[in-house]
């Protein structure tokens, strides 16, 4: 039997004794954590009290079998075992979980529907209960307080940004980094270089230690690689792929070999992909190995799992499980997107959020939205390395444009020198804390997967 009457009445005995032990309880243990019903109703009863400011006891709580609260007074004599009960009720309450969990899957394996979406919810399952624990909502402020003042201290020192660096100094600083549980969209007309940026932050992400999971809809693996040798080696990307390189080419190819063989870095290439089979893919990494940054190219290449009328809603529904699958795998998910052709019937063809394709549900849904503009598209006359970064949509912090460099044949961006520490900010009194080094610098990557040369 996946439940202990004794243990659960141990537990709510205790508090009975030592009213203070409901907060240390209420850490682990919720309602219906209690397998009786007389049970559920005490701890709902105590509960109450407690929010009202009172003291747990006999006569406050909202039962009125007095004689049964007696009862449970009676049955321990001291509290010296309660975290020994308590733990008893946080398993038991698992287990009911698990084999809860088991008849649901055994209603998906006989039903008719959607086995991607079917699989992604057996194991979205499996993975909640493995880490099943609830938390009270009762905190200290103290304790509060003391995480508050850690992260400050932080940020005050020469890392500037709360999530993972892109790399590109200006930018980290105005957006912040990618941040757990975060949607970023990255759009763009063709020939911009969102891929490139993707590439870019991945393999930053990578070189910093991170578990990076690279699910690419429109280049196969090899295209990806050989993009990657481009970008760290400081190649173009032609010299790798028709021409044969010098021997200073294939001394750099040579260490970018080394850098890339010690990333912990996953691609998927699949040309038919739906989020749900994209999120068992995710799930799986997660569980077993880690993961720490998921990274799309690109959403409209997506197959919708769905039966809608109109693509419009397909990619709603898509954005939206997409930042589910962030908030529940606790990583920042990086997706790229393509623009409609508004913006270059403008005279001003900086692109706007209006600009985003197929669905405003893109914006809705995303935590960040990053816009990329190379006016050499449009006007000759331009700079043809110049490019604007501009951060339409910032949830936790300001908006604004940064300029950096592109160097499409070597895939590589790099901060416009000229523009360091000038961007505008578009949302007064917001600021982030002191910045980083330029490029691809990170106090966690050894000499030898970064060379000093490299990041300066």
């Amino acid at each position: 039997m996946n439940a202990d009457p004794y243990a659960e009445a141990a537990v709510l005995g205790c508090i009975l004794l030592d009213p203070h032990l409901f907060y240390e309880a209420a850490q682990d243990l919720v309602k219906d954590d209690f397998f009786t019903p007389f049970h559920r109703d005490v701890w709902g009863a105590m509960a109450r009290v407690v929010e009202k400011g009172a003291k747990i006891e006999v006569l406050a709580l909202e039962i009125p079998d007095k004689g049964a609260l007696l009862n449970l007074l009676e049955a321990v004599p001291t509290t010296a075992n309660f975290r020994h009960y308590r733990s008893i009720v946080l398993e038991k309450a698992q287990r009911r979980a698990l084999q809860e969990a088991g008849q649901r899957l055994l209603e998906l394996g006989s039903q008719e529907g959607d086995i991607e979406s079917d699989l992604g919810t057996a194991e979205s399952l499996v993975l909640k209960i493995r880490r099943l624990k609830t938390s009270s909502s009762c905190v200290s402020v103290r304790d509060v307080s003391l995480a508050i003042y850690n992260e400050l201290e932080k940020r005050s020192e020469p890392k500037p940004v709360r999530g993972q660096r892109s790399g590109l100094k200006n930018l980290d600083e105005l957006l912040g980094g990618f941040e757990k549980t975060e949607l970023c969209i990255i759009a763009a007309r063709p020939s911009c270089g969102k891929s490139a940026l993707l590439a870019h932050i991945l393999t930053r992400a990578a070189a910093d230690g991170k578990r990076v999971l690279w699910s690419s809809l429109e280049m196969s693996r090899l295209q990806l690689v050989n993009r990657l040798y481009a970008m760290i080696a400081g190649i173009e990307l032609q010299t790798i792929l028709q021409e044969l390189p010098d021997p200073d080419e294939w001394q750099r190819l040579a260490i970018a070999a080394g850098k890339l063989s010690g990333y912990e870095m996953m691609i998927e290439d699949s040309g038919h992909m739906t989020v749900p089979k994209l999120a068992s893919i995710a799930r799986r990494m997660k569980a077993e190995s880690g993961l720490d940054l998921l990274g799309v190219d690109y959403l409209q290449l997506m197959s919708s799992s769905g039966k809608r009328d109109n693509r419009e809603g397909e990619i709603a529904d898509m954005t939206r499980q997409l930042k589910l699958l962030a908030k529940e795998l606790d990583i920042p998910v990086i997706v790229l997107s393509q623009l409609n052709r508004m913006s270059e019937m403008r005279e001003d063809k900086r692109p706007r959020l209006s600009d985003l394709r197929e669905s405003g549900s893109i914006e809705q849904d995303a935590n960040k939205v990053v816009m990329l503009y190379r006016d050499a598209l449009f006007n000759p006359q331009a700079d043809e390395d110049a490019i604007e970064i501009l951060v339409r949509k910032n949830r936790d912090g300001p908006t604004g444009k940064v300029k950096l460099r592109f160097l499409g044949e070597k895939m590589r961006f790099t901060d416009d020198e000229k523009h360091l520490a000038r961007h505008v900010p578009q949302t007064e009194g917001v600021k982030r804390g002191r910045a980083s080094d330029a490029g691809f610098s990170s106090q966690r990557v050894p000499e030898k997967v970064w060379s000093r040369a490299e990041r300066e």
